[in-house]
């Protein structure tokens, strides 16, 4: 079977039933009829996992491999174990697509591993689907530009997703007012756009 894109889905929980779980198993099993795709499993033991899905890679973020090091909190040993697990996944060659959910900053070091040049994911396209709550989050620990947000993601919706998948204008505003800033439009090149008061 020829492939588009090799993906990597971080899911922090391995649950078919429910939650980010059910949207990530769902959304592999939909994309892996065109692509790589690869879960990784952050946090969980092996017997927890589901049956597996045909064509659908499964790798767990195994926190003990990782014992002898020091974290500076359960979120960050288990977002390293994450890393780890897509380097054995990938090997030298990383995903074109990482999806990590927000919940209990499961992409923190790969993120930050990217940011800082990791090769592995030098080339990889990142998408971290965000609440309402952690974009407050973010804008009050210093990010000034949210542009560039995926509006409506479908494909998540049609796997059974509750939330990460559509964000409107107003609820941007609502998210930025909320913690006392001011949401301004700008183009591309950073200019400010006028927009009808509401």
């Amino acid at each position: 079977m020829a492939t588009d894109a090799k993906i990597c889905l971080v899911s922090p929980e391995p649950t078919s039933w429910g939650g980010i779980g059910h949207s990530t198993r769902q959304l592999a099993k939909a994309l892996s009829a065109r692509h790589e795709v690869t879960i990784v499993h952050s946090g969980i033991g092996e017997d927890a996992l589901p049956a597996p899905i045909g064509g659908v890679r499964e790798e767990i973020a195994d926190k003990e491999a990782l014992s002898s090091i020091a974290f500076s909190c359960e979120n960050h040993h288990r977002s390293a174990a994450a890393l780890a697990a897509i380097e054995r996944a990938y090997g030298s060659e990383g995903p074109d697509y990482l999806e990590v959910a927000d919940f209990c900053g499961h992409g923190l070091v790969p993120l930050q591993a990217r940011r800082t040049g990791h090769p592995l994911l030098s080339g990889t396209l990142v998408g971290v689907k965000l609440s309402g709550e952690l974009c407050r989050d973010v804008l009050r620990g210093g990010v000034n530009d949210i542009g560039g947000t995926l509006m409506e993601e479908t494909i998540s919706r049609m796997a059974g997703a509750e939330w990460g998948i559509e964000m409107t204008p107003e609820r941007f505003d609502d998210a930025i007012r909320a913690i006392g800033r001011i949401p301004t439009v700008r183009t591309t090149t950073y200019e400010r756009v006028a927009i009808d008061a509401k």
